[in-house]
């Protein structure tokens, strides 16, 4: 499906990422295998069919290519969000009608499903079996550093798999998530993933291989405080371009969190959170970190987003208008008067779409598009 010159973003489905994702180019598209993390339903006056169709309309609105997508439905089930025994009125298992819902508006699902993340009983499994045997597209094994404790545990466990999803490995796509790697040195976690490489069972023989982590920290406040600028170190590109020159029988493929670290709350309240606008620049090798005062507080709400992008357009490392979707956008706010300066979720969109941009670019010289393709 794809090598090593491929990206994998994991994004949680809120409607910041989504709107981000959506206007990514679809050149750039063709370098990205997305991971969706299915987040709880807030629309609480509609049935659960209702919701699973306006989730698989808003999947097919920011992904309009013929490439299959990773769904992560485990996280639905947050805080009792929706119920992980659920079934639709016509006794289909939440899952499996997920999945025939995306894959009804003509997009590619491959379920995502994992060995000690999961906690919620055996319908989920169930249902993502069925969603297998259904439509034909593999299983994506999304690996934490628990399942790294032991080999021989895994041996047994991915082995297992197999038999319980009648797969062969050509059929299942792994994804080594290390996820937050921000309080460890660069040695250290590279020596963790080459050992994880160089022991991980059959590693020629699964259909994808990708390595995934953020250095991105959970608390943004105790590296750059508000009202200020600041950089912060990207270090799981860097570890990665190491890892590309280490001599190993297969080569990952990179992903990551983009401008998020998966320990951040997805229940944000700004009625009593006080936040500051921030846009969160990413460069090949760091994150340029551009803040401003809290939204309250400062008594300027958004307002003051003008003089923050003006600090990111006249920096060395702004990358033009022209580069991204988010990127004109800053563009606008900082040089056309009265431009929309938007609001907590649009700044969410423009710094995970100028992220995406960036990352698909690294692979554009790289022939990853020609590697890509449908199922």
């Amino acid at each position: 499906m794809f090598d090593q010159n491929h990206y994998v973003p994991i994004l949680k489905w809120k409607m910041g990422e989504r709107n981000g994702l959506k206007n990514v180019t679809k050149p750039s598209k063709m370098r990205i295998t997305p991971l969706l993390e299915i987040q709880p339903f807030t629309k609480a006056n509609k049935t659960l069919e209702q919701n699973i169709k306006d989730l698989s309309k808003q999947v097919k609105e920011s992904w309009d290519i013929d490439k299959p997508i990773f769904v992560d439905i485990d996280s639905l089930y947050i805080d009792g969000g929706v119920d992980p025994n659920a079934l639709t009125s016509n006794g289909i298992h939440s899952v499996e009608a997920i999945i025939d819902s995306i894959e009804s508006e003509g997009v590619s699902v491959i379920p995502v499903y994992s060995f000690f993340r999961y906690n919620i009983g055996n319908k989920y499994q169930d249902g993502v079996k069925k969603s297998v045997q259904k439509h034909q597209n593999g299983l994506c094994l999304r690996l934490t550093n628990e399942d790294f404790e032991s080999m021989k545990d895994l041996i047994t466990n991915l082995k297992q798999v197999l038999i319980d999803f009648s797969l062969s490995p050509e059929q299942i796509d792994i994804i080594l998530d290390f996820g937050d790697i921000s309080h460890q040195n660069n040695s250290q976690i590279s020596s963790l993933y080459l050992n994880v490489i160089l022991n991980f069972p059959y590693i020629n023989l699964w259909r994808t291989f990708t390595i995934c982590s953020t250095s991105f920290p959970s608390q943004l406040s105790k590296k750059v405080a508000t009202r200020t600028n600041g950089e912060l170190p990207r270090a799981e590109w860097g570890i990665y371009q190491e890892l590309l020159q280490k001599n190993i029988s297969r080569l990952p493929s990179f992903g990551d969190y983009t401008i998020v670290n998966p320990a951040v709350p997805v229940d944000f309240d700004p009625t009593y959170m006080d936040m500051a606008p921030t846009i969160k620049y990413t460069i090949k090798d760091k994150f340029l970190i551009f803040r401003g005062s809290g939204v309250k507080a400062s008594g300027q709400g958004f307002g003051q987003v003008g003089k923050i992008a003006k600090d990111v357009v006249t920096h060395k490392e702004y990358l033009g208008a022209k580069f991204s979707y988010g990127d004109q956008f800053i563009d606008n706010c900082a040089n056309v008067p009265n431009s929309p300066t938007g609001n907590a979720t649009s700044w969410v969109t423009i710094n995970v779409n100028h992220h995406l941009e960036l990352t698909a670019s690294h692979f554009s010289n790289l022939g990853a598009a020609s590697t890509v393709g449908s199922l």
